[in-house]
């Protein structure tokens, strides 16, 4: 009986301990959150028509270095009518990753406080781009 319950909290902090060191968000090794980079955005498409004070769904196209990177979140950050997008990666794994350009796509929202035309900065392949925004 003891050493089923010593088998037992024995598989239980391994599979914590497994948990935990998986996590994308933590790098278990270096003590720390992993660095994380900005992915370039290739497409910035919105709905045909935005509100003030209202959720607006975005779809934002990027590109990722290797397979190996996550995409951690979308960043946007307001600030009078220039709003910036981001699109934060890290990767998984420090094993060998062939090195490919690999797209995706995903959604986000925004409610813009005030009607008004708003212009979206985001990092492009080719550098900084700006997309203008009218919101009603």
């Amino acid at each position: 009986m003891k050493n089923t319950k010593l088998h037992f909290y024995f598989v239980l902090f391994t599979a914590a301990i497994a948990l935990v060191s998986c996590s994308k968000e933590f790098d278990w090794w270096s003590k720390g959150p992993k660095e994380f980079f900005v992915a370039p955005i290739s497409q910035l498409q919105g709905p045909e028509e935005i509100f003030a004070n209202q959720q607006a769904i975005f779809t934002v196209s990027y590109t990722k270095p290797q397979p190996c990177y996550t995409r951690t979140g979308i960043h946007t950050k307001i600030q009078g009518f220039e709003m910036s997008v981001e699109v934060h990666i890290v990767r998984d794994h420090v094993y060998a990753c062939p090195d490919m350009l690999v797209g995706e796509t995903a959604e986000f929202s925004v409610v813009f406080p005030i009607a008004g035309t708003y212009y979206l900065h985001y990092r492009g392949p080719e550098g900084p781009e700006t997309m203008e925004v009218v919101v009603k």
